[in-house]
């Protein structure tokens, strides 16, 4: 009888012990930094976006790839790209009653248009508020529903309000 509990508990377990461990994955080979001519070094991919560059000056940088594929061979055509079509600046969330001011003067929207428009709203409560909201605030939110309903009227598209936002911000 133990001599068949023995072998049965073999059996059991020589599946366990026969098994070899699952080979270790290969390791990707060690990134080596490169020089882009003009440019710089590359330190190394910044993911599957771009290049993380040392210029001359010691500055480090990001650039994206416009190939989507980043590497040494695209490299010198990718950080071209980026450098010659730079993303734009991102939109500020607010900005002061000044700086819009000046910022939709410049885009050809005067304060009289704004008041008309505003003036136009027919629910009095809601004519009261807005003008409030455009006498009164001290800085205008982009997100803000009269913002929008603003640029609908005037006939102002978001990308045409981002840039003035965008504007607004250097003045």
């Amino acid at each position: 009888m133990k001599k068949l509990l023995a072998l049965l508990a073999f059996a059991l377990l020589a599946p366990v012990y026969a098994a070899e461990p699952p080979p270790e994955p290969e390791a990707p080979p060690a990134f080596v930094e490169y020089v882009v001519e003009g440019v710089g070094t590359v330190l190394e991919p910044q993911g599957v976006s771009g290049y993380r560059v040392r210029l001359p000056s010691g500055a480090v940088v990001a650039y994206l790839a416009q190939s989507g594929n980043p590497c040494e061979a695209n490299a010198a055509a990718d950080i071209a790209y980026a450098r010659a079509n730079p993303p734009p600046a991102p939109v500020p969330t607010s900005v002061t009653r000044r700086q819009l001011l000046l910022a939709l003067n410049q885009a050809g929207v005067t304060r009289a248009a704004i008041r008309a428009t505003l003036t136009a709203i027919e629910d009095p409560t809601a004519r009261e508020a807005a003008l409030i909201e455009f006498d009164e605030a001290a800085t205008f939110d982009r997100t803000h529903a009269l913002v929008a309903q603003l640029a609908s009227v005037l006939g102002l598209t978001s990308a045409q309000v981002d840039a003035i936002y965008r504007n607004a911000a250097t003045l």
